[in-house]
């Protein structure tokens, strides 16, 4: 199985979110590495439902590692792509790290919100804790890797087969990087390189690029401005914000590569000015370093799914299977006084248990490449027996009509579609 998630990054900056004026300007020097992380231990923002749901399911997934002792689970890797005759950007070693040090700080701080505890994913470091970087010249010069589709099957082609002795590239979970980022003598950064998730079941690719100017620093850069072109934009920006889209972003396609669609947040997770990580949330990521409102953080349900997968878990007992179940006993009960939909069922027959359900609430178009991000999610546990019963909100989606998929995260850490069912706008279910 492979999935494939887009994220056009430029348009979406003008688009689809709407920056607030940043107040109380704040002065960076190189001295501000990584600022200090929160200490964030618990999950008192959590409704009382949603702590029981993570204990529960938490319990599922301890009994299920006891069960499978001594299989070690996965590390997040970096890979750095070169065309021929090219380097990485000078600095490239701490710049990296220090992203991946503040990647693991977020998801440390997200899954403890939500309830999991302090759980960052594993990631590859050396005996100094550094992040091991793969570097691969590639076949051609620049010029044979213009940004395209095709070009970017090129470069994991290239990555695959020159990395086979070290790792199953197809089966890690990876932050690929590009240099392919340079200065126009007008003092324009020019970008020309993908920049979406791959998602293929038992491993993952984010593409995403390098730059000198990318530093965790940067993101708290609140005076200092840049010049950069994607596509057929040009953008003019504070340093800060260039930082947050790109740096984010990186952080964004990771998401996708280990298996989160697109999504938004239900006004119960939004903690005020929350902003989902899986949504828009690549360009509001660290925003609050530079003092503006809106802050990025993990939904509920894509802890849920998270919890599981090997960076998260630490074992990979039975990750090699492919899910398969039957759902029965599925039912629609729709409360028109309340507003709600519930949909309800059992998992039956299945090769790997079931910990729980989440349901995605995607609105017209249905999967529909970069259409998705007014989508909702929701999740429950499953009980013992297989049974599970989700409600939802259907004034979220009153205005279109839209599409709810159901998928069963699996103890192995991943996941399967069990029911698509479409809906009208008078929250009718369709034939």
């Amino acid at each position: 199985m492979k999935v494939v998630f887009c994220c056009i990054l430029s348009t979406a900056i003008g688009l689809l979110c709407a920056m607030p004026t940043p107040t109380n300007a704040m002065t960076v020097s190189e001295k501000q590495d990584v600022p200090p992380a929160p200490n964030v231990t618990d999950s008192t923002y959590l409704s009382t439902t949603h702590k029981a749901y993570a204990k529960t399911i938490s319990e599922k997934l301890a009994k299920f590692k006891s069960e499978n002792p001594g299989v070690p689970g996965k590390m997040m890797r970096i890979v750095y792509f070169c065309p021929k005759g090219t380097q990485p950007h000078p600095g490239f070693e701490k710049r990296l790290t220090l992203w991946m040090d503040d990647f693991q700080n977020f998801y440390r701080d997200e899954m403890a919100i939500n309830g999991f505890g302090q759980t960052p994913f594993a990631a590859e470091r050396d005996s100094q804790n550094q992040m091991v970087i793969h570097i691969v010249e590639g076949d051609n010069g620049p010029d044979s890797y213009p940004y395209n589709w095709n070009v970017s099957h090129k470069i994991l082609y290239e990555c695959e087969r020159k990395l086979a002795g070290k790792f199953k590239f197809k089966e890690e979970n990876i932050l690929l990087l590009t240099n392919k980022t340079w200065t126009r003598p007008d003092g324009t950064v020019r970008i020309e390189a993908p920049f979406y998730g791959v998602y293929q079941g038992m491993g993952g690719v984010g593409f995403a690029i390098d730059h000198p100017e990318l530093t965790i620093a940067n993101l708290a850069n609140d005076t200092e401005k840049i010049r950069y072109s994607e596509h057929q934009w040009t953008m003019h920006e504070k340093k800060g914000r260039f930082a947050t889209t790109y740096i984010g972003g990186a952080l964004h396609e990771l998401g996708h590569a280990w298996g989160l669609p697109h999504n938004q947040l239900l006004p119960l997770e939004r903690r005020g000015n929350g902003v989902a990580l899986m949504g828009n949330g690549n360009y509001t990521y660290r925003a609050d370093r530079r003092h503006e409102r809106e802050k990025t953080i993990l939904s509920f349900p894509h802890a849920v799914q998270l919890i599981s997968h090997p960076l998260f878990s630490g074992t990979t007992a039975q990750y090699a299977i492919v899910p398969k179940c039957t759902l029965e006993d599925f039912k629609i009960d729709t409360d028109t006084t309340a507003q709600t939909i519930t949909l309800s069922g059992k998992i039956t027959d299945a090769n790997v248990a079931p910990y729980a359900v989440m349901m995605y609430a995607d609105q017209e178009p249905y999967g529909a490449v970069n259409l998705d991000y007014d989508a909702y999610s929701a999740v429950v546990p499953v009980a013992d027996d297989g049974t599970f019963a989700i409600t939802f909100n259907a004034r979220l989606v009153n205005k279109k009509n839209w599409q709810a998929t159901l998928k069963a995260c699996m103890v192995n850490g991943r996941t399967t579609v069990i029911k698509r069912h479409n809906f009208d706008k008078q929250q009718e279910p369709k034939k």
